[in-house]
């Protein structure tokens, strides 16, 4: 892994569950954010900003301050979500994702949150 492993995640998720998680996260946001029209999105520079975000996060939810549940990152099951639809997402609320701070058309700024509780 390129970046260091954040200390805030010692002992809550393994560094390559972390790097496996970062590299889709950074995708996803680069491929929406070239839709919406920024052709510079490249990302290597994603992966960086949202491990920056994660860092800057100690761990927490940049909106509410909860203690977010890293245990979950890359859980996520579209077909059980499908079958048990409210009460399965609820299980995951916790859930660490990626939100953007802007609208994703110039330098890419993220911070880390959870789902909405349902």
């Amino acid at each position: 892994m390129p970046y260091d492993f954040p200390q805030c995640l010692v002992g809550r998720v393994a560094p390559e569950v972390y790097s496996r998680w970062l590299q889709p996260k950074a995708v996803v946001h680069v491929k929406r954010d070239r839709t919406r029209g920024n052709t510079n999105a490249t990302t290597t520079e994603y992966k960086q900003a949202i491990h920056c975000a994660v860092v800057k996060s100690s761990g927490r939810d940049a909106y509410t301050g909860e203690e977010l549940n890293w245990s979950l990152i890359s859980q996520y099951d579209n077909k059980k979500s499908k079958a048990l639809g409210r009460s399965y997402k609820k299980e995951l609320a916790l859930l660490p994702t990626v939100d953007h701070v802007g609208d994703g058309l110039g330098k890419p700024d993220f911070v880390i949150s959870s789902w909405p509780h349902q």
